[in-house]
């Protein structure tokens, strides 16, 4: 007689999917466990077991014992064990991967002193036009991540509601057109913000 039933390591996939993928986990969830399962083969007359085997070679999680010596010092753990501290250090790692660890909050920057000149004369339209490169590396050493107050008014505001993508990250795009203007002749905005 042949029984099938949940295993541990089903457990812990079923876990991991919830963690990685949320509410859509739930499609994932019937192929999971069924194919983690443990087959236990039982005696026909006794209904004893007499071997369970998985589908990846498992044939137990307490079957096999793993130990560690240092010098007079050693450790011996069972799979099921391990199998705990690996699902302890998952769930810690992930509660610090999406919960604790985040962008550092846009409002405690100072104010550096920047002006809309100067970082024209360094990363504007003819400095990118003629060296789109060094433009950029300007821009990462100079500006990036650097507070400033310049002058401008708001051109247009995208809410991003209907975009379900962007909206996780950005709520609104802002256009805006400097008091300078970046070119002669140029009517469009000067710089776009997502917040």
């Amino acid at each position: 007689i042949v029984e099938y039933q949940p295993s541990m390591l089903g457990y812990l996939l079923t876990m991991i999917a919830m963690l990685l993928f949320g509410f859509l986990s739930l499609i994932l969830m019937p192929f999971l466990v069924s194919l983690t399962k443990t087959a236990i083969h039982r005696c026909a007359k006794c209904l004893n077991e007499v071997q369970d085997n998985s589908y990846f070679g498992f044939s137990s999680l307490d079957d096999k014992l793993f130990t560690w010596t240092v010098g007079s010092f050693g450790v011996i753990l069972t799979r099921r064990t391990i199998l705990y501290f690996v699902m302890v250090i998952t769930g810690v790692l992930s509660i610090y991967v999406f919960i604790l660890v985040e962008d550092a909050n846009h409002h405690q920057f100072h104010n550096s002193g920047i002006t809309w000149q100067g970082y024209l004369r360094t990363c504007g339209y003819e400095q990118f036009k003629a060296s789109p490169q060094k433009a950029k590396r300007e821009f990462n050493s100079h500006f990036f991540r650097r507070g400033v107050t310049w002058d401008g008014y708001v051109v247009r505001v995208n809410f991003n509601e209907d975009n379900p993508l962007s909206f996780n990250y950005h709520s609104a795009n802002l256009l805006i057109k400097m008091d300078y203007d970046d070119r002669e002749g140029a009517h469009g905005p000067d710089i776009g913000l997502s917040i």
